[in-house]
């Protein structure tokens, strides 16, 4: 799942569009907070996916998971709860504690600090759909 979204996120086309498991509704966040939710099928469209907010950990905006997605050319994939670099798990998003939590992040060793980890994380529901995806960066 997580190689589809890469993909999508690299080559933005119908094609790569049309294997991503989305909702219906796809609830778009920072961290732990759900900023808004977007029509599944909108999310074709790039724009689609920024969160245009001004500041979020000390880091300025618009943001969006895609363009992270897109800037990993090797990645490490976990399910569940992980790290927040080097400090503990950030909870879920009100309402996905019971979600799986597929994360994506650049490998450790491709990273010199803190200020480089980020990650995309992506809550499935009990039928194998992208129910959420939240990104996360380090605060400086």
């Amino acid at each position: 799942m997580v190689d589809a979204f890469v993909e999508f996120a690299k080559n933005p086309t119908a094609k790569t569009f049309s294997s991503l498991p989305l909702a219906d509704s796809v609830a778009l966040g920072l961290g732990p907070q759900i900023v808004r939710s977007v029509d599944g099928g909108n999310l074709q469209d790039p724009e689609a996916w920024v969160i245009d907010i001004v500041e979020f950990r000390a880091h300025t905006g618009p943001f969006s998971s895609l363009d992270l997605l897109q800037s990993l050319d090797d990645y490490t994939v976990q399910v569940g709860e992980h790290t927040h670099c080097a400090g503990p798990p950030q909870p879920a998003p009100d309402g996905l504690e019971d979600f799986t939590r597929i994360s994506v992040q650049p490998p450790a060793e491709s990273i010199d600090s803190c200020l480089g980890w980020t990650t995309v994380d992506f809550f499935i529901d009990p039928s194998g759909e992208v129910e959420a995806i939240t990104m996360d960066v380090w605060e400086p």
